[in-house]
């Protein structure tokens, strides 16, 4: 599966047209290969939007982008509502089931955490044990987590995004009580260059989920 990842910086002014111009994405739930969009807006940066698309595979994708996107894109005049748009594409190498088997079945979550790893190429095969053996089970055991899904970045292979969809803000809120507790017990600090996360709340009109 391919995971696409889109953070905008929307000027607190544009939110409501950003909103209104979201809602012509809904035209994806036809498209061969898609398998789902969430966004909302992320609690720890008010005016930043974060959107995630699942497709099946690249080429789904490359279709789309070469035949579909163009035309809903400049039909949505939606560039006129962000200052800046950053789009991550990585392809999906492990599935984290909680209350669903898949991500993509797990679309009805209100929430979303997204965790960004920069991993020390020396040091990948550590982190992947430590994701494998210490936070999939974590996060498979914890209460209200839907479904989650880790991607690594097709442009920085040692780049590695993990997200989770959970069903409630306090489902996570439990979770993330534990956080510290597990980065220390698997020495995350001394295999990453960086981890930055964000915790996004669901907008329901940009949620679109496939007809097909």
């Amino acid at each position: 599966m391919l995971i696409k990842w889109i953070v905008c910086q929307v000027p607190e002014e544009q939110k409501a047209a950003f909103t209104e111009a979201q809602t012509i994405w809904s035209a994806l739930a036809d498209v061969d290969g898609f398998y789902g969009q969430w966004g909302g807006w992320n609690v720890l940066q008010s005016t930043e939007a974060c959107i995630l698309g699942l497709w099946r595979d690249l080429s789904s994708y490359e279709s789309f982008m070469s035949n579909v996107h163009d035309t809903l894109f400049l039909g949505s005049n939606q560039a006129k509502t962000y200052q800046s748009i950053s789009i991550t594409l990585s392809k999906q190498i492990l599935s984290i089931p909680g209350e669903e088997k898949s991500i993509h079945q797990a679309l009805s979550g209100r929430w979303l955490h997204m965790a960004d790893c920069l991993v020390k190429p020396e040091r990948v095969t550590s982190f992947m044990t430590a994701q494998l053996t210490v936070w999939n089970p974590a996060m498979h055991q914890a209460e209200g987590m839907l479904a989650g899904a880790m991607g690594q970045a097709i442009d920085i292979p040692n780049r590695y995004q993990v997200f989770s969809l959970w069903r409630d803000e306090q489902a996570h809120q439990v979770y993330a009580e534990n956080v510290t507790q597990l980065r220390e017990q698997v020495g995350t600090d001394l295999v990453t260059i960086s981890i930055s996360g964000c915790l996004v709340q669901q907008e329901e009109k940009w949620l679109v989920l496939p007809n097909i």
